[in-house]
C-alpha cells in the first residue's frame, strides 16, 4: 500500500482523496485555512544510528 504525504505537515494518508479532503492545521495560510498538499517527492530511508 502506497502512503500519501502532505508537503505542509508531513502526516501521511492511505489515499490521495483522503489527503486533499481534509483542512490543514499547517497550511502556510493560516491554521485550517486550506486542505493539505500532496508531497509530490521521493519517500527517505530511515536510517538509526
Amino acid at each position: 500500500m502506497a502512503n500519501y504525504y502532505c508537503e505542509y505537515s508531513g502526516k501521511t494518508f492511505t489515499s490521495v482523496i483522503a489527503l486533499t479532503a481534509v483542512n490543514c492545521p499547517k497550511d502556510p495560510n493560516g491554521s485550517n485555512k486550506g486542505k493539505h498538499k500532496l508531497y509530490e517527492g521521493s519517500e527517505k530511508s530511515k536510517s538509526f544510528p
